[in-house]
């Protein structure tokens, strides 16, 4: 089990294990050359870093004016607004990205009217879609067609999502259809938790292994994504919060080189193991920070939540068969690594059926 600090959302601080620089993959000729490409390709010059904060800006401003002016709090009560996605945290890995916002109520989900946060939704999807911050993407070539209320459901027991979607018209003449905002009602301090404590966790590191810790995380979400089946929930793959807490700490297992985890030490790992999915999962839990120092001081230490039980939605036939896919990309990823040979993403993840 791993130290409080890494889960409590006070000031604690981490116990890290000694490094060694040979660890490190940039030290490895041509592979670890591919590695620091890999790495940069992660980064999104400054422009872009400055829309997405406008549109999450924005996105946050007309939800807290509709949320007053619609008497929600008075109803349901409100403890917190926040924003719990990648977008916050510098950790979005591609583009166009979408923005999570969480609404925490004092009332549970299921005392919320459906009809009138659809009312609300609706309504935050007109503004948004005539918003100048929406009106071009990040990306050049495409344009903002419509934005509209793809879903509102249940997610888990406590948490109400809204989705709404935009239609981008491409260069190229094509129409794409992406996640814009999903928003989160209910009384899910759980989620809000998660949220303060990586916020915390970042602010803790010196600002060189800050930057590295953001691009690990991001160049493992790239290559999960690009691998197939395996990331994201429409794939009922590995969640976002799976990905970063992996990275974050496998430090503890698996040297890296840096005081800090890695994906590189991820696949290292895996790779090493070579165990089935069940085995991997009790053996390496990945634990769901984000404690309170109550519960720190009451005894209840232990986080509630392998992320890794999220893969596959608990399906453990098709949980298996997506984790043979991550340990056949560790393999070929080891071999390149052992022989110092050069790769891309798309290399790595291109046979794995």
């Amino acid at each position: 089990m791993m130290n409080a600090p890494w889960f409590v959302l006070g000031s604690g601080e981490i116990q890290l294990p000694p490094v060694d620089p040979c660890d490190l993959p940039e030290e490895r000729g041509d592979f670890g050359a591919s590695y620091a490409v890999a790495l940069a390709q992660t980064v999104f010059p400054p422009e872009v870093h400055a829309r997405v904060a406008a549109r999450e800006h924005r996105v946050t401003e007309l939800l807290a004016a509709e949320w007053q002016v619609g008497g929600f709090s008075d109803r349901y009560g409100l403890r917190r607004m926040l924003s719990i996605g990648s977008t916050a945290r510098d950790l979005y890995a591609w583009l166009p990205t979408d923005h999570d916002l969480m609404v925490e109520t004092e009332a549970p989900q299921e005392q919320i009217d459906r009809d009138k946060i659809r009312q609300l939704l609706e309504r935050l999807a007109a503004q948004l879609a005539a918003a100048p911050e929406f009106r071009a993407s990040p990306e050049d070539g495409q344009s903002l067609r419509a934005v509209f209320l793809s879903s509102l459901k249940v997610r888990g027991q406590a948490s109400l999502v809204g989705r709404l979607n935009a239609i981008w018209d491409c260069a190229n003449g094509e129409v794409q259809e992406e996640n814009l905002v999903d928003i989160t009602f209910g009384n899910v301090r759980r989620t809000a938790d998660y949220v303060l404590w990586m916020s915390a966790y970042l602010a803790r590191l010196p600002v060189e292994m800050r930057v590295r810790q953001t691009a690990e995380i991001r160049l493992a979400k790239k290559m999960f994504k690009a691998l197939g089946e395996v990331y994201g929930s429409q794939e009922t793959g590995l969640r976002p919060i799976t990905i970063e807490q992996w990275v974050i700490q496998n430090v503890l297992r698996q040297p890296s080189g840096l005081p800090v985890g890695t994906c590189d030490a991820v696949l290292h790992h895996v790779a090493g193991q070579a165990i089935s999915f069940t085995d991997y999962r009790q053996r390496w839990p990945v634990w769901r920070p984000g404690l309170t120092d109550e519960e720190i001081e009451s005894g209840a230490i232990s986080p509630v939540i392998n992320l890794l039980d999220l893969l596959a939605n608990g399906d453990k036939v098709l949980a298996e068969a997506k984790w043979q896919r991550i340990v056949r990309l560790a393999q070929a990823y080891m071999r390149r690594r052992e022989q110092r040979q050069g790769w891309t993403i798309e290399e790595l993840t291109a046979h794995h059926d």
